[in-house]
């Protein structure tokens, strides 16, 4: 199945403004607007995660072990 991307949102609003001035049924356009939302979260939360892989690794360094014993 293909993904969703920002070209098949915008046909898709296209679509739905063209249907109503078209007097399509109302419920047809509310099921294209559900539709519309969830291709625009898909397409965010891909957008979002690849960000997130995209970040480099952090480097951390050697913590040093503290002995309240030991005199510096």
């Amino acid at each position: 199945m293909p993904l969703s991307n920002h070209d098949n949102v915008k046909e898709l609003t296209e679509l739905i403004d063209s249907a109503g001035k078209n007097s399509v049924e109302e419920i047809y356009i509310k099921n294209a607007e559900v539709f519309q939302k969830q291709m625009s979260e898909n397409i965010q939360a891909r957008e979002i995660l690849q960000m997130f892989l995209d970040y480099p690794v952090r480097e951390y360094p050697e913590v040093e072990v503290v002995d309240p014993k030991k005199k510096k």
